[in-house]
């Protein structure tokens, strides 16, 4: 089996005709001289377009937010936080729960709970 040895550079430019990169000039003041600018040329990134556009964002699917098991089981088991957060004693420890479920973000579907 050969193998490849494929190394990239950080001079790669993402351009398909392969063209100069772009130089911007940047004014900046020296340390020594406070009152002369001096001039930098910097080379612009280049960087290829997204693969991500909105459209392909749009098209995908959650195919398990219409399965009607799956949101059955996240019912139950908002639920069964919910008994717990209202069970829990000692302050302690609520306050320990609820600081998981914040950590977590899903202390939203329990918010009367929390404040109560």
């Amino acid at each position: 089996m050969a193998t490849h040895d494929i190394s990239f550079s950080s001079a790669f430019v993402c351009n398909a005709l392969h063209q100069k990169p772009e130089h911007f000039l940047c004014n900046t003041v020296s340390k020594v001289t406070s009152a002369q600018a001096v001039t930098v040329r910097r080379r612009s990134a280049n960087y290829c377009p997204s693969l991500w556009d909105h459209q392909y964002l749009l098209s995908l699917e959650n195919i398990y937010a219409k399965e009607v098991e799956s949101m059955e089981k996240a019912k139950l088991l908002k639920e069964v936080v919910r008994e717990t957060l209202v069970k829990t004693q000692g302050s302690l420890e609520q306050l320990e729960m609820i600081d998981s479920l914040q950590r977590l973000g899903i202390s939203y579907h329990y918010k009367h709970e929390i404040h109560d």
